[in-house]
């Protein structure tokens, strides 16, 4: 897009994609629209010119959860055991020992703020988590 300017080439296809990924719909980012998404419109043609207080203004806002700070893999295995596989299970999925099984759940109940304790089971407590932030199809 650098070079292209105001109304360059690749605009259009931007546009489309922003909107999938705000989920708007597809001509919700038009010259006939409000001003946040004129102002969106124009950041967008003009390369540099949209700065990070105007994005998160113009973006929806989410809250942040326990569940943003798994890494992938630990989000994988949170997702297998959410299926009720075992750890040898999902050992074998991942093509990995048991022992790296066992840390990756050590670091989900931790960054998940599930310390052990004798009324409930980390686990399953891991998984209601998991299963209250996905959307099912």
């Amino acid at each position: 897009m650098a070079g292209e300017g105001r109304g360059g080439a690749g605009l259009p296809q931007l546009r489309v994609s922003l909107c999938e990924a705000l989920g708007l719909p597809s001509g919700a980012l038009t010259h006939r629209a409000g001003p946040a998404s004129q102002a969106l419109m124009w950041a967008l043609a003009e390369p540099g010119v949209l700065f990070l207080d105007d994005a998160q203004r113009l973006t929806p806002s989410r809250r942040a959860t326990a569940l943003d700070r798994l890494t992938p893999r630990e989000r994988e295995v949170l997702a297998l055991m959410a299926e009720g596989r075992t750890n040898q299970s999902i050992a074998g999925a991942f093509t990995v020992s048991e022992r790296a099984v066992e840390k990756h759940i050590a670091n989900i109940f931790a960054k998940l703020d599930l310390p052990p304790s004798g009324t409930g089971h980390r686990r399953v407590l891991a998984v209601l988590r998991y299963l209250g932030s996905v959307t099912v199809t």
